[in-house]
């Protein structure tokens, strides 16, 4: 019995004996703990494009003489990974290239490192790897198990995302294929939102890179209209939007959408509501005419013919019809611009055009058309109309230039008479009156102006005169230099 009780206790000494026999040497020392299936790289990082990436933290003794993660991978090299995707298993080791490679920080216990699947990318993804994707398709669940040799030291679950995932294209509603397009037409758009307006093109079905049969435009309440050149009539063009997307994986995908319709004739006009909207790619040659000289008083009789082309092109027709609206602006004299009048004019049909002078002595009148929405490179603003033909004048007479507050004389000079005083001004504000000396009136300004040191302006003054009982006026310009 006693022999009994013997080796009863010596079977159990050994049994604890072997629960604290120390582990192989790779099995515990090591601790791998998941962070992020798919890691988001941060700035400086690798560029993964649509690759499989994942964080990890590695803990444990071994770790503790590495520095980063790449002297990590390089002294401890059977560290490896195994993929498992629905069933299907790819093993990756993380002995690799230190470009792919990112460290994220280091622990008290260890090292936070990122790691790219760039080299096996292949084994991965397509019909030879471990998982193809459905086109529409954005993730498919993943997990992973990180072993150093034979020990597994951690493992994770997560997302592998698709490199190629886009959303589903947008219909076009409202316009189908082989649709007549005369001018313009307005559609809508049904399935997929995007936070950015497409690039809307109109492009030769005989050749894409051609697309300048027209123009397209997002609308306030999400509607879209194209605009079509009407220089291009006859034509098939390929209406296509294009919108940029980035996928969760990082890659750009364009998801696109079209549909082939006809240039129409624009017999009738496009209306002017719809055309101003295109001021990023169309401009208006209003194309004027006028006499050099009005008389006041009387109309200044003048032709139009307007033209709405792209912006710095050379075309010698509209490529619109449409009828434009101007607004008509006067200035008299150095006073302000005040409007006057209204007027819709058709493209590339000659009209005229009768303004009033106005009703009082004056040597200087001009006007300028302005359609308030799209450029106008041609100047139609700043011709001088209607020097007086006739009657008694005042000539005003300054020094070469003028510099920023230093006096400087103003000499006017009657041609018809004495004059007995005159009143300068400048923009209609009284500089003073001063007497006159047989034909001659003198005064001495001074002139300031808003601007920089270095800069220059024109100084516009004028000069009302008594001359034999009668007023006469007279205006000049000197250059002022600060």
């Amino acid at each position: 019995m006693r022999r009994l009780l013997k080796l009863t206790s010596f079977i159990l000494v050994l049994l604890l004996s072997n629960l604290y026999l120390p582990a192989p040497a790779n099995a515990d020392s090591l601790q791998a703990t998941f962070l992020e299936i798919p890691y988001s790289p941060q700035q400086d990082d690798f560029y993964y494009g649509g690759y499989a990436p994942f964080s990890v933290e590695i803990d444990g003794q071994d770790v503790l003489k590495y520095k980063n993660c790449s002297e990590l991978t390089n002294g401890i090299q059977d560290l490896y990974v195994v993929w498992n995707i629905n069933g299907r298993t790819f093993q990756q080791s993380l002995f690799t290239d230190s470009g792919f490679i990112h460290t994220i920080g280091l622990t008290k216990n260890g090292i936070k490192c990122a790691f790219l699947n760039s080299h096996s990318q292949s084994y991965l993804l397509g019909s030879n790897g471990i998982y193809e994707f459905r086109p529409t398709e954005e993730k498919v669940s993943v997990s992973l198990t990180m072993r150093r040799g034979e020990s597994i030291i951690g493992t994770g679950k997560g997302y592998l995302l698709n490199p190629e995932y886009a959303p589903e294209t947008p219909k076009i509603v409202g316009l189908a294929r082989g649709d007549t397009v005369s001018g313009y037409a307005k559609f809508l758009l049904t399935g997929s939102t995007f936070s950015t307006p497409p690039k809307i093109s109109l492009c030769d079905l005989e050749d894409k890179n051609d697309c300048s049969l027209g123009w397209g435009k997002q609308l306030l309440d999400h509607s879209y209209v194209i605009l079509t050149n009407q220089t291009m009539q006859g034509k098939s063009a390929d209406l296509i939007l294009t919108w940029p997307y980035l996928n969760a994986s990082g890659v750009y995908q364009d998801v696109q959408t079209d549909v082939i319709v006809q240039i129409g004739s624009s017999m009738t006009p496009v209306p002017w509501v719809v055309v101003r909207q295109f001021r990023d790619v169309l401009e208006v040659e209003p194309n004027i005419d006028c006499p050099s000289t009005a008389t006041y008083g009387k109309n200044l009789a003048c032709n139009l013919t307007p033209r709405v082309i792209t912006k710095n092109g050379d075309e010698d027709k509209s490529v619109v019809n449409t009828i434009i609206e101007f607004n008509i602006s006067s200035q008299l004299g150095t006073s302000s611009w005040k409007p006057s009048s209204k007027i819709s004019v058709p493209t590339d049909v000659k009209s005229g055009l009768n303004i009033k002078a106005p009703n009082a002595p004056w040597d200087r009148w001009i006007f300028n058309l302005d359609n308030g929405y799209l450029g106008q490179p041609q100047d139609s603003g700043t011709e001088t109309y209607g020097q007086l033909k006739a009657g008694p004048t005042i000539g005003l007479k300054f020094p070469n230039f003028v510099m920023w507050n230093t006096p400087f004389n103003i000499v006017a000079n009657s041609f018809s008479g004495n004059i007995s005083s005159c009143t300068f001004s400048m923009s209609q504000k009284i500089l003073g009156t001063v007497k006159g000396n047989g034909r001659v009136a003198k005064i001495s300004v001074v002139a300031v102006w808003s601007g920089d040191e270095g800069s220059s302006t024109n100084l516009y003054y004028s000069a009302s005169c008594k001359v034999a009982g009668k007023t006469i006026y007279g205006s000049g310009v000197v250059k002022g230099f600060r």
